[in-house]
């Protein structure tokens, strides 16, 4: 409503004190000579053939009254209009994507609008009940419930009471009456509309999502750097908030995307949780490669190594059906796990793994000469990057394998304390170099057997995913995976056993090969067998036993409807069965055994000379020499230079002194303890240590020992402390 109006629009009007007519406006215009009063009171029209505006102040105190409580009215109903049109709006919203200060905001206005309709049947009109409310309100004569209701229902208040305008009640009113309480849904802020970030923060996230994981100071030093205005960036507590803010929104990963990879970023997601309803035992079974988080001693050269632990858990009763230990996780050792599964609990209709080497392979995977292909095995591959998948395997590491490194002296895991693995292998390193062996380090047969231990007790152990009710009190408990197995099997339930007689079969890898003139060659070698002899030149199969490579099975390659298939066996060829000797076997036999009686013979001869020196004389004690006036006079002959053993100082405790010589290792080693009983170590010949040393550090010597009822372990910590 403009403030300027000519005579004919002001007399139209209507207002107080004012004519009704144009001729009436003008005349009073010019008897009170408007025009004379000014830019600010009187204008020339712009346009429209021109004439006279006048401003309001121009006319009576009464018309001016009338015009501001017009302009009152109108503005308020313009508000209330906008209000109920922009309520009605979000009325349509879901309550599901409403935030919770906005949720609050409107359950306090549909409080407040039930206590209007109370106080309308009381009052007997809306406009009564409001300004009885409001007055009440500003009295504090309201409930405190009702004041609070007030106070939440205005998103920003006026003073210290924040109570709604008289308009804004009426706007509630009609969106409430039209839409119900979601019309009183408050307008969204700017941080909750679609994007949900400032304008500098997605430059701020490409700063700090790095593979490198910076700091947030130091992605906004690099922010700086890149803006025109470096004081446009945010502060850092700003910025902290902003992305903590992105917490319950669509871009809740945008923190920490390229920050994270996928397999981090997968267990942010969400996931689906399987079940175990309705499978039973060997359906499933599952396995993934193990590297063991302890040192053990080498099968074959003694030395500290990890070995690769390959284990085969059934899904339904998560019992640890199989195992195997290698040097690394390669196809064999699945092979041999799956063997021992299917050997003891029976053959599985899946078989699911992850797709690493040892387990997608052709020697598995093949469906003519794989193992699982001829066991009726189907193997399953989880995808990449979704180690959840299988989480039944994953998690039995931990229980399983950790715990069993963790009770080892050798452990060397992520979390072993630094300090400690430094001294550890320190000591480990000193007792492989001067003894061969060591105490902290457990032996390949120690550990298979722990091994052993440890997966009884583990089947042994109630999980708490398995629920079985307990006979006695007849509620639902954890069992363990061999109660569970063992329900199953109570139920009617019967595996797929494999005999005795097809285990080697069965088990055996089959690879393709081309026969010629009655040889198949594997791994480098010839086999001969005469009934290879009407195959020359075809396709068969060849069964490998991976411990034993003097022979071969072979079979047939057939096809069954179009598929490769394994045939009847053809022959078991013997390694180079078909070569002959340049010499008789027995000549080269006898040559080799006296050369061999030989070289042992002159390395005893070394060994007595060694030994000897070790015990013999370590001090030469000289003689006072003769002038040499007197050493070469032809009538003297020289004087020959004494060779004297060492002697104990005498002790006066009364420990014996020690001998020269004794009967056997028994005997040496227990002047050794009796010495140190008396505290006369240091005065030990100093060839006994070295011999009993020398002896400690062979197996052999060791076995002796032991044999005589001597610890090597004790005795080395003992000739340790006399050196």
């Amino acid at each position: 409503m403009s403030d300027w109006k000519t005579a004919a629009e002001w007399a139209a009007e209507g207002l107080d004190g004012v004519p009704a007519t144009e001729s009436g406006v003008i005349r009073t215009a010019k008897r009170e000579d408007w025009n004379a009063l000014g830019s600010t009171h009187a204008r020339k029209r712009k346009g429209r053939g021109g004439g006279w505006e006048y401003h309001v102040s121009c006319l009576p105190e009464a018309a001016r009254a009338d015009w501001a409580r017009r302009q009152r009215a109108a503005l308020a109903s313009a508000t209330a209009t906008r209000e109920a049109a922009v309520v009605k709006e979000r009325a349509s919203e879901t309550a599901e994507k409403v935030a919770a200060h906005r949720r609050r905001v409107m359950e306090a206005r549909g409080a407040v609008m039930v206590e209007l309709r109370r106080r309308e049947i009381l009052d007997g009109s809306a406009r009564q009940a409001i300004l009885n409310l409001l007055a009440e309100a500003q009295a504090g004569l309201l409930p405190t419930s009702l004041m609070e209701m007030l106070a939440l229902s205005v998103e920003k208040g006026r003073g210290e009471l924040r109570l709604p305008s008289r308009a804004r009640l009426y706007a509630w009113r009609q969106a409430y009456q039209e839409g119900g309480v979601r019309a009183l849904l408050p307008e969204a802020r700017p941080q909750e509309c679609k994007s949900g970030m400032p304008d500098w923060l997605p430059m701020l996230l490409r700063h700090y999502c790095k593979p490198a994981k910076p700091t947030l100071a130091q992605a906004l030093d690099d922010l700086r750097k890149h803006l025109a205005d470096p004081s446009a960036a945010p502060s850092y507590d700003q910025a902290r908030r902003a992305i903590a803010s992105l917490k319950g929104t669509d871009n809740y990963l945008a923190p920490f995307k390229r920050r994270e990879g996928p397999i981090a970023l997968k267990a942010r997601m969400a996931f689906t949780r399987r079940t175990l309803d309705g499978i039973e035992p060997t359906e499933i079974y599952t396995s993934d490669g193990k590297l063991f988080e302890a040192e053990v001693a080498h099968p074959i050269h003694g030395r500290p190594f990890r070995p690769e632990i390959t284990p085969i858990l059934d899904v339904a009763t998560r019992k640890c059906v199989g195992w195997s230990v290698g040097l690394v996780e390669n196809s064999r050792g699945v092979a041999d796990a799956l063997r021992h599964a299917c050997e003891t609990h029976g053959i599985p209709a899946l078989l699911y793994t992850d797709r690493g080497p040892g387990f997608r392979n052709d020697a598995l995977d093949n469906a003519t000469s794989g193992i699982c292909g001829r066991l009726g095995i189907t193997p399953v591959h989880s995808l990449p990057y979704v180690s959840q998948s299988r989480g039944v395997i994953e998690r039995s590491h931990q229980s399983i394998w950790t715990n069993l490194a963790k009770a080892l002296p050798s452990y060397c895991g992520d979390d072993m304390d630094r300090e400690a693995g430094k001294a550890r292998q320190k000591a480990l390193v000193r007792d492989i170099r001067e003894v061969g062996a060591s105490r902290l380090l457990p032996t390949w047969d120690q550990f298979l057997a722990a091994v052993e231990a440890t997966v009884a007790a583990y089947n042994d152990r109630p999980h708490r995913t398995l629920k079985v009710r307990d006979a006695e009190s007849g509620r639902l408990r954890a069992a363990s995976p061999n109660e569970k197995w063992a329900e199953f099997v109570a139920s009617g339930f019967e595996a797929i056993a494999v005999t005795a007689d097809e285990v080697d079969d069965l088990f055996r890898p089959y690879v393709r090969r081309k026969s010629a003139r009655g040889e198949v060659q594997w791994n480098n070698n010839q086999y001969f067998h005469q009934a290879l002899q009407p195959f020359d030149g075809m396709e068969v199969l060849v069964g490998i036993d991976i411990h034993d490579a003097s022979r071969v099975w072979v079979r047939e390659l057939v096809h069954h409807e179009g598929k490769p298939a394994q045939g009847a066996l053809i022959c078991v060829a013997d390694y180079f069965a078909n070569k002959q000797r340049y010499f008789p076997h027995s000549l080269t036999d006898k040559a080799k055994e006296t050369r061999a009686r030989g070289r042992m013979r002159r390395l005893d001869l070394k060994r007595e000379e060694v030994e000897a020196e070790a015990r013999g004389v370590y001090f030469i004690e000289a003689q006072a020499l003769a002038p040499v006036a007197e050493f070469i006079e032809p009538a003297r002959a020289p004087e020959a230079v004494a060779v004297i053993a060492p002697q104990p100082e005498a002790v006066s405790s009364g420990a014996p002194e020690p001998a020269h010589a004794f009967a056997d290792d028994e005997e040496v080693c227990m002047a050794v303890a009796i010495m140190a009983d008396h505290g006369t170590l240091n005065t030990m010949n100093p060839g006994w240590r070295i011999t009993l040393e020398e002896k400690i550090h062979r197996p052999a010597g060791r076995r002796k020992l032991e044999m005589a009822g001597v610890d090597p372990w004790a005795l080395l910590d003992l000739l340790r402390s006399a050196a």
